[in-house]
């Protein structure tokens, strides 16, 4: 089912409300899953269609209800089973008709509250698809619990610092991939955006560029801080560009700030002779804005 997230995620976000930079927001309610309007469009049907291995073209029954495009692991909907797919019809006592309408039960409920959650799954027999009505009792966890159960720490002998990453992070390697992680040390937590390039021959990365909703940020590391390897099949090169803890206004907190809230990102690799580009996944986008919500909770601001 991770293997259907990931395909699903390149049109979704993960988390069922926006971030928010209210601090008080950072302990609302939450269901810790996705949803979105019975899809439509014939090429959304299809994307469900090849994600969930149907035997037949992907439908739901009636015209209403949400139909669940993520699940976080760690979370009570993951608990009770709920997955991609399911159409969630019932919250509490609120009848869904619309993804608008999940959003809307939550703010009738606070943290700790048990709740029944109706949904329909799908069993697929004999190339068609049988829909089955189900009502589970869950509890309503907060925002905080599921970043928390989102993120890992690891600590660093040599330098002292603890790191704060999302789970996820590392497991893009076969591929460019633009990840955060948060450093501190003595109570000062600082972002480390990781740049990863791989292709079939060497770039030489010398220099980058960030735009974010159109926005361009010039960075321009030393030559010697970037990290090559390479096997008879591809090359990777790599760097780690920390933010200033005595300067929040430096380049790298800028980018943090743009990308907290942005909606397209990509990132120019500029090579002695090429460049390459590559636009930041809705999955990437959705784990960095899990630890800059998470950084700024932890800096009470």
């Amino acid at each position: 089912m991770k293997r259907t997230a990931l395909y699903i995620s390149s049109l979704f976000c993960f988390l069922i409300l926006p971030c928010s930079a209210e601090q008080d927001d950072i302990n609302r309610p939450a269901l810790g899953m996705t949803v979105v309007d019975i899809p439509q469009d014939p090429d959304l049907i299809r994307l469900f269609t090849k994600a969930l291995k149907s035997p037949t073209q992907m439908h739901w029954p009636g015209r209403q209800g949400a139909v669940v495009v993520n699940v976080l692991d760690g979370s009570n909907a993951a608990a009770e089973k709920i997955r991609i797919g399911d159409l969630i019809v019932q919250i509490g006592k609120v009848k869904i008709k619309s993804a608008t309408d999940v959003n809307s039960s939550l703010k009738k409920v606070k943290v700790g509250d048990e709740i029944r959650l109706v949904f329909r799954y799908p069993e697929f027999s004999g190339g068609r698809i049988k829909w089955v009505l189900k009502g589970v009792e869950i509890t309503v966890q907060s925002y905080l619990e599921l970043i928390k159960k989102q993120l890992v720490t690891s600590n660093d002998k040599l330098s002292g610092l603890r790191y704060t990453s999302h789970k996820d992070a590392d497991q893009g390697l076969t591929t460019n991939r633009v990840s955060l992680k948060l450093a501190s040390k003595e109570g000062i937590q600082i972002p480390v955006i990781k740049v990863m390039y791989r292709g079939d021959t060497w770039l030489f990365v010398d220099s980058l560029t960030f735009l974010v909703d159109g926005k361009k940020i010039e960075v321009d590391p030393e030559y010697s801080e970037f990290t090559r390897e390479n096997t008879h099949e591809f090359c990777w090169e790599w760097v780690n560009l920390v933010g200033n803890p005595d300067s929040p206004t430096d380049s790298i907190w800028e980018i943090c700030k743009l990308l907290q809230d942005c909606e397209s990102a990509s990132i120019f690799y500029h090579g002695k002779k090429f460049r390459e580009e590559h636009e930041l996944s809705h999955t990437e986008l959705s784990e960095i804005k899990v630890l800059l919500e998470y950084l700024q909770y932890q800096r009470g601001n």
